[in-house]
């Protein structure tokens, strides 16, 4: 199949609507039935402001994190249109990718 590999970048302690950003995309994925999501930690990121962001031994409010999808072309435009609704600003890069599932045609 076509699709897009969507990747958003923020950090843990950032929040939206009581709850992390990471967990706010986890969750809206489960919502929309997005095929999948991925979240994945850093150990350290520069954030558009040249701020550093990094997960201490005391605190992982900072600790970078990315949120990975790979979706249809569908799925991607209703996964925009609820950010937009929700008014949540994140960064993201996208590539279009062939995926589907090995051994079956």
């Amino acid at each position: 199949m076509k699709g897009s590999q969507i990747t958003f970048y923020t950090y843990y302690g950032r929040v939206y609507d009581n709850r992390n950003v990471p967990e706010y995309l986890m969750a809206l994925a489960t919502e929309l039935s997005l095929p999948g999501a991925t979240m994945s930690s850093g150990l350290m990121g520069i954030g558009h402001h040249g701020e550093a962001h990094n997960k201490t031994w005391l605190d992982d409010s900072d600790e970078p994190m990315q949120v990975t999808f790979i979706v249809t072309l569908e799925q991607e435009a209703e996964l925009f249109e609820r950010l937009a609704k929700d008014q949540v600003k994140i960064f993201y890069t996208r590539t279009e990718v062939d995926f589907g599932y090995s051994g079956i045609e």
